[in-house]
C-alpha cells in the first residue's frame, strides 16, 4: 500500500507526469527529456530519481548516456491502471500533447542536443587524461 502511495505521490508532481508521458512512448536519456521540457538536466535528474526510487522507472546505460525507460506492470494492477491514465490524457491535455508531438518531430528522432555532445567531448577528455603517463 505504501509503495502504491509513493507512486501516486510522485505523478502529481506536473514536471514528472510530463516525464513519465514521454517515457511511456520510448526510452530517453536525461538530455532528449531536458530538451523537450524545456528544463535543466540537474533538475530532471533530481525528478528521474523520485521516479526511479518509487520503481516507476528503469535506467540502463547505452554508452556515455543512462536511458531511462518505464518498469514493466502487470495488468489490472494500480501502477498499470494509472499509466494507462496517463496515456489517454495525453490525447487530451495540450501541454502533453505538444511533448508528444516534439517527441514525434524529425521521424521520432530530437535534434541533435548540443549539451549530449559537449557533456560526451568533456568525458572523452577525461578518460585521455587519465590514461596519459605522467
Amino acid at each position: 500500500m505504501k509503495a502504491d502511495v509513493a507512486m501516486y505521490e510522485a505523478l502529481a508532481n506536473p514536471l514528472r507526469l510530463h516525464t513519465v508521458n514521454l517515457l511511456l512512448r520510448r526510452g530517453l536519456c536525461v538530455c532528449e527529456l531536458a530538451y523537450i521540457l524545456g528544463v535543466s538536466d540537474s533538475c530532471l535528474s533530481n525528478h528521474l530519481t523520485v521516479l526511479k526510487r518509487c520503481g516507476i522507472t528503469n535506467e540502463r546505460r547505452v554508452a556515455w548516456w543512462i536511458q531511462y525507460t518505464i518498469r514493466p506492470f502487470a495488468e489490472a494492477t494500480p501502477m498499470w491502471c494509472l499509466l494507462k491514465s496517463v496515456q489517454c490524457l495525453s490525447k487530451v491535455d495540450s501541454t502533453l500533447k505538444r511533448d508528444v508531438r516534439m517527441l514525434g518531430s524529425r521521424h521520432g528522432r530530437i535534434p541533435p542536443v548540443k549539451a549530449c555532445r559537449e557533456r560526451l567531448r568533456e568525458r572523452r577528455r577525461a578518460a585521455l587524461l587519465l590514461k596519459r603517463p605522467r
